[in-house]
Order: C-alpha cells, then sequence, then structure tokens
C-alpha cells in the first residue's frame, strides 16, 4: 500500500502499477485445471516506467535458494532491467546463515530490505524509492 502511494519530486507516482500475488507462466498457455504446469508466484511486483521491480517476501528462517528463485524469476519475466528486492522480516532467525544470504544478495544484485514492520514509515517510503 505504501508503494502505491509514492510520489516523486516532480509529484509523479514513483511505481505507476504495484500488484501483490502475482502468478507468472512460464510458457504462456494456459492449461487445464489440475494438469501441470511450470509457474511461480512472486510477491510484489511493480513497476516504474518500463523496469520490473520483483519483491519476494519472507517471514524469518529462509535458505539462501530463495535467492535463485528470485533471480531466475526476475530475469525470465523482468530481462537485464529487472530489479529485485528480499524483504525479510526476523532477520535473526536467519542465525549464521545471515551473512551469507547478505553476501550473496548483494554479489547477485538483490537489494535486502529487513525489519520493515518495525521500520518508521518514513524510512520505509524511502527504501521503497530506491528499489
Amino acid at each position: 500500500m505504501i508503494a502505491r502511494g509514492l510520489f516523486n519530486k516532480e509529484g509523479e507516482r514513483v511505481y505507476h502499477d504495484v500488484l501483490t500475488g502475482v502468478w507468472l507462466d512460464w510458457d504462456g498457455r494456459l492449461t487445464e485445471r489440475g494438469t501441470a504446469d511450470v509457474n511461480n508466484e512472486i510477491d510484489v511486483m511493480m513497476m516504474r516506467g518500463a523496469v520490473p521491480v520483483f519483491v519476494s517476501c519472507k517471514n524469518g528462517d529462509m535458505d539462501v535458494e530463495e535467492l535463485f528463485k528470485l533471480e531466475s524469476v526476475a530475469t525470465r519475466f523482468g530481462g537485464k532491467y529487472a530489479r529485485k528486492v528480499l524483504v525479510i522480516t526476523q532477520p535473526e532467525k536467519l542465525g549464521s546463515k545471515e551473512a551469507s544470504i547478505r553476501l550473496r544478495a548483494k554479489a547477485m544484485g538483490i537489494k535486502l530490505l529487513t525489519d520493515i514492520d518495525e521500520m518508521p514509515v518514513e524510512a520505509l517510503e524511502t527504501q521503497l524509492r530506491n528499489c
């Protein structure tokens, strides 16, 4: 909701489209219900001009494979201009994995947003503008 209400200094919307729970179909063909298909869900999809921003949200513990999933989906559906954001609440639950996940995310060009549930609204707005 915050991303939908963001404006830049010129009074224009930062993101002209923001959707949640977006299902992406890898081959673009409809299949019958119950038939195997290859698809992914992205938690939040935002468009800034022609630049898609793919956002994956995790609550607590997760594995490094989540970074590769986000990278794969963003590259497949957004190409080389896609931006990738991983939101993690309760990063302390990552334990010893936190440092390696942070390093891997940086190397893969994935912006990490942590503790947004405790962040002041103004700080979250700034973080979202910079995605």
